[in-house]
């Protein structure tokens, strides 16, 4: 882990902007551990710039200095996978506002394994993003995909309570809670990667620059997301399947493998 939040989730850009640059740094490190830690290849960011926070702000288009960040990150080999924000927006704040960020919007899955009754979660902002003139229409795509994002039960990381007592740790021991966003959809998606990245290594592993092609990950995961049942594409100057809040469509572990996974749903 990359720490650049606060014990509470709090952060700025140039603690942000120090954590990626310290990523690409070590994007070949030795961790020392075995054969296989070696290097990053995934990151997963569930951070974003600070006038995120204004709803009337329409995020960036790219240039802000933790996107073009991202964007370098991706060029060393690293699939950079960024949510989207919670403002309930048309808004895509960087780092999410990177050219190459796989950008992830979320989805409230109403606790059911069905996922017909899935819905964008209110929350969740959407695009696309503001224009960078670069003549590419596909950057301006974002979300690329969303994820469930509400209600999931994930690790505390700092104890309840609204202040701190100096001299004691903030960090929790062994609890969960239920946490909901597009910082806890975000993951879903970074996990899918890893697992995509080892299922076909051969496929996306670059042997001339001895590093993952992180380009093309993103172009296979939207080739590989299908909007569901309804809902319909939103104009684009790419003519791509692609709607605003869903993105190329929501996530599916199943069909980026091909349907090779043998999986019974808990409760099926």
């Amino acid at each position: 882990d990359i720490k650049v939040l606060s014990d509470t989730g709090g952060t700025n850009s140039q603690a942000s902007a120090s954590g990626i640059q310290w990523m690409i740094n070590n994007v070949n490190t030795d961790w020392g551990h075995n054969g296989s830690s070696v290097g990053i290849q995934v990151a997963s960011m569930s951070f974003g710039s600070f006038n995120a926070l204004d709803t009337n702000d329409p995020g960036d288009n790219g240039s802000a200095t933790n996107s073009r960040l991202v964007d370098q990150a991706t060029q060393a080999g690293i699939i950079c996978v960024v949510a989207i924000g919670n403002n309930g927006a048309k808004q895509v704040p960087s780092p999410a506002s990177a050219d190459t960020a796989l950008v992830v919007g979320a989805i409230a899955d109403k606790g059911s394994i069905d996922r017909s009754d899935d819905e964008i979660a209110s929350y969740s902002n959407y695009g696309p993003r503001l224009d960078d003139g670069d003549e590419d229409p596909w950057d301006e795509l974002k979300p690329d995909v969303v994820a469930p994002g509400s209600a999931i039960n994930a690790p505390r990381s700092f104890v309840e309570g609204p202040f701190t007592v100096p001299g004691e740790s903030t960090l929790a021991d062994n609890q969960y809670h239920e946490l909901t966003g597009t910082s806890m959809a975000t993951p879903h998606v970074s996990g899918m990667i890893a697992i995509l990245l080892e299922k076909f290594r051969d496929q996306f592993y670059d042997e001339d620059e001895e590093q993952f092609n992180a380009y093309l990950i993103k172009d296979f995961v939207r080739n590989n997301t299908v909007l569901p049942e309804g809902v319909s594409n939103t104009a684009n100057d790419a003519n791509a399947e692609w709607n605003d809040h869903w993105g190329f469509g929501s996530i599916d572990m199943v069909r980026l493998l091909g349907g090779d996974i043998n999986y019974i749903p808990p409760d099926a």
